[in-house]
């Protein structure tokens, strides 16, 4: 699967490009079929995954054989690839499937980083840039009508997932380095995330250490200054005014993090209304997780000013 990303990224030919991503997707759902065997609800979120991979294929192909309007054949290529990484107006079947996935597969934290790679460098090489944007900004709108039913982490995290989708092909519009900064890092971002709430239960979280941990790693994934995930997206936000010049999109693009900001500051109030024992808390000892929320922003704080 890393190999088939690596030889895509490297690739200079769209056949090439194209085989490699159907292997890339291919070689992860087989991996995901033996993560969730002797498990129906999961094993039918792989099934779906599968599908939809399949269906996005068969649409780029048909789509580049057979039309013949350069607009439509534009249009459905992007349409199919938004499919595959689950952006709208095809997202339905990613927020359902990641719902029905458990928190403590490594396939869920794959879907929502790694398994977007491919098709949004094959999605950055269309001309049709305004309506890429365009799309882009209505994926980071389309998930804050489902907030206000979210009722756990889960469901923000996956929500959170589909908005930062555009975060990565805006990014890939104004710099590929800016592009890869932020893949890095918030890949990394969930990654903690995940394995950290998949091993505490909530009477866990009314221990003091663990409240600290909570609270640390929801304020990074809430773009809270100045954890990692907040750096990222400044950078991102000044190389697409820098590159693009487009000023009207960074503004929109940081009211919608506000908004996600909002939420997850939620999630870190109610911590710390739990919270008893300050001192308690001061004393306690922080696990690998925090560390790594901690050494991340310290690290992307020196890159920049070293930059």
């Amino acid at each position: 699967m890393f190999i088939s990303s690596m030889a895509a990224i490297s690739s200079t030919s769209w056949l090439t490009l194209w085989i490699f991503m159907e292997l890339n997707s291919i070689s992860f759902c087989g991996s995901m079929f033996k993560e969730t065997k002797n498990k129906k609800k999961e094993s039918m979120s792989s099934m779906m995954y599968l599908v939809i991979q399949m269906t996005s294929s068969i649409i780029l192909i048909v789509s580049s054989m057979l039309s013949n309007s350069y607009i439509i054949l534009q249009i459905m290529c992007i349409l199919s690839l938004f499919m595959k990484v689950g952006m709208w107006p095809t997202h339905l079947w990613y927020l359902k499937t990641l719902e029905t996935m458990s928190m403590k597969k490594k396939s869920m934290k794959i879907i929502m980083t790694w398994q977007k790679i491919i098709p949004m460098i094959i999605i950055m090489n269309f001309p049709l840039k305004i309506m890429l944007i365009l799309f882009s900004l209505i994926n980071m709108i389309s998930p804050l009508t489902l907030l206000k039913k979210s009722t756990n982490l889960k469901s923000t995290l996956i929500l959170s997932s589909m908005n930062n989708s555009s975060w990565f092909l805006l990014s890939l519009f104004s710099s590929l380095l800016s592009f890869f900064m932020f893949f890095t890092f918030y890949s990394l971002s969930i990654f903690i995330t995940l394995s950290f709430f998949k091993t505490v239960k909530t009477k866990m979280c009314m221990i003091p250490s663990k409240m600290w941990e909570a609270m640390l790693i929801l304020a990074n994934m809430g773009s809270i200054p100045p954890t990692v995930m907040f750096l990222v997206k400044a950078v991102v936000l000044y190389t697409l005014i820098l590159v693009m010049n487009s000023k009207e999109t960074a503004v929109l693009m940081t009211l919608m993090a506000c908004v996600f900001t909002y939420f997850y500051m939620w999630g870190v109030l109610n911590l710390l209304t739990k919270m008893n024992n300050k001192t308690q808390l001061l004393k306690e000892k922080q696990s690998i997780h925090s560390q790594l929320v901690i050494i991340l922003s310290s690290l992307t704080i020196l890159l920049l000013m070293l930059g």
